[in-house]
């Protein structure tokens, strides 16, 4: 969800690359009670020139209590080229600039 909300979709169409999540650390807190409402919030903490890395929480939406954290270790991967795309280009695709990068690593779209 978060990379399409942040406009990767025509990246992966163009460039016939899909997202493949390599590695996952979750930390699981508190139970959510059944039907219970809750928000996925999510982070990108970092990149580099294979890998981007996001935090995501699971949030109580009642009492603001974080259930579950997950660090997700992502890579693009070029379908045609069977071989992990540049994540440079994928920024790169997206049209920031270092400001706009910084910018969305502080204050990135929420997913809820």
């Amino acid at each position: 969800d978060w990379f399409f909300r942040i406009g990767s979709y025509q990246f992966f169409k163009q460039y016939h690359c899909g997202f493949v999540l390599t590695g996952l650390t979750t930390r699981f807190r508190k139970e959510l009670k059944p039907m219970s409402q809750f928000d996925v919030c999510t982070k990108l903490l970092y990149y580099d020139e294979l890998h981007i890395y996001l935090e995501q929480r699971i949030v109580s939406s009642a009492d603001g209590l974080v259930h579950c954290v997950a660090y997700a270790d992502c890579s693009i991967v070029d379908s045609k080229a069977k071989k992990r795309a540049k994540t440079n280009d994928f920024i790169a695709f997206l049209r920031m600039d270092e400001q706009e990068t910084e910018q969305l690593v502080k204050k990135p779209p929420q997913s809820f």
